[in-house]
């Protein structure tokens, strides 16, 4: 057995569910790998073979009042199991249920089920708790088994020896004016909790769409996030009634010899745009590139202490969490006919959280989590 004290990015999401009260899921996310022509069989040694060559599979979060550690094994905690043949149907109504379980960090941080259907081929239904796994981790995991299904040799992941360090050379003062005189909504309040049940929204972009919005992007030196992103933080500001838009970007925080350890390296960022009316879409996108770039190259200070020392400052009273915007930028390398959907339906704590991700057809999927309200 080895220990490994938790990096930046699992110490603020063990502090998150520390203090998280009710029934549902928190800090999960999930993976659902439809395979139209492989076996149910043939699904559990690939998924099996990715769990056994990552270590990140191998560990346990072990607590002493506030302090935790992953302790990791020799072995994978569990592998996949195959569940009984459910049609399509039933089988999305079964992980849409499963999504919204709690996971117990303390007790189980992943979990792999192989479901046959009865119209053929399977589905692998992977849950993680986001301390060892991130997003971009999530989309690895999948790319993985893919490459076994496909005849490749899965390598050995070391997320444990791995693990990024923390830097405490940052200068605080950049997060104290960054977000000095923002008027923006950063909590829920009691009056504007109306309808608090998860809702859930998928859309599929329009292929015109997509390639519309690809060549406006590159014409003006742009990448589809930031556009993405600027529209969102005009429909924040325009719905909020203040000038700023503040949402939470997940951002990367892997060296290049990490770019393919599955594992849990994001750190959140809160981003802040003020949205002029007279700004064209082109000049508000610029300016959410470098609101976010800015508050990137200082993510290491970590989200906890930036909420901390803004409330020590009288900078805001609450969370800066209500509104998030994840861009997933992983494409698939595979032959083998397949579909991949995602979840990131832990507990609803915020007003909206909104996900885009690339479709196999090379546009956009757009899934908005949100309170009902």
């Amino acid at each position: 057995m080895k220990y490994e004290n938790l990096n930046l990015s699992q110490r603020e999401i063990a502090m998150s569910e520390a203090v998280s009260i009710g029934e549902n899921a928190i800090n999960t996310i999930s993976v659902k790998i439809h395979l139209h022509t492989i076996s149910p069989s043939e699904a559990k040694v690939a998924v099996d073979s990715v769990l056994s060559k990552a270590d990140a599979f191998f560990a346990i979060l072990e607590r002493e009042e506030q302090l935790f550690s992953l302790k990791y094994s020799d072995a994978p905690v569990s592998f996949s199991s195959i569940l009984d043949e459910k049609t399509n149907g039933d089988a999305v109504s079964y992980m849409n249920t499963a999504d919204r379980q709690p996971m117990r960090a303390e007790q189980e941080l992943y979990r792999s089920e192989i479901i046959p259907l009865s119209e053929g081929g399977c589905i692998i239904y992977t849950r993680f708790h986001h301390l060892i796994i991130d997003g971009f981790g999530m989309s690895l995991f999948a790319q993985k088994v893919l490459d076994v299904l496909g005849g490749k040799e899965c390598r050995v992941d070391s997320f444990a020896v791995n693990a990024v360090t923390d830097r405490s050379d940052l200068d605080a003062s950049f997060w104290q004016n960054y977000f000095n005189e923002a008027e923006f909504e950063s909590a829920i309040f009691s009056e504007k909790a109306v309808g608090v049940e998860f809702t859930a929204y998928n859309f599929s972009c329009e292929k015109d769409f997509s390639d519309s919005l690809k060549k406006f992007a590159k014409d003006n030196g742009l990448t589809p996030a930031y556009v993405f992103a600027s529209a969102y933080a005009l429909y924040l500001a325009e719905s909020t009634g203040k000038k700023d838009a503040v949402f939470l970007m997940p951002r990367l925080n892997r060296t290049s010899d990490q770019m393919n350890t599955i594992g849990c390296y994001t750190l959140l960022v809160p981003v802040r745009v003020s949205v002029d009316q007279a700004q064209t879409f082109t000049e508000l996108c610029r300016s959410v590139e470098t609101a976010s770039r800015e508050a990137s190259a200082h993510k290491n200070f970590g989200y906890d202490k930036i909420l901390e020392l803004l409330r020590d400052n009288n900078l805001i009273s609450e969370s800066l969490s209500e509104y998030v915007f994840n861009f997933y930028r992983y494409e698939f390398d595979t032959e083998i006919p397949h579909h991949v959907d995602y979840s990131v339906a832990g507990g609803m704590h915020n007003h909206l959280t909104y996900n885009i991700f690339y479709s196999e057809n090379g546009g956009f999927d757009i899934r908005l989590d949100c309170r009902e309200g």
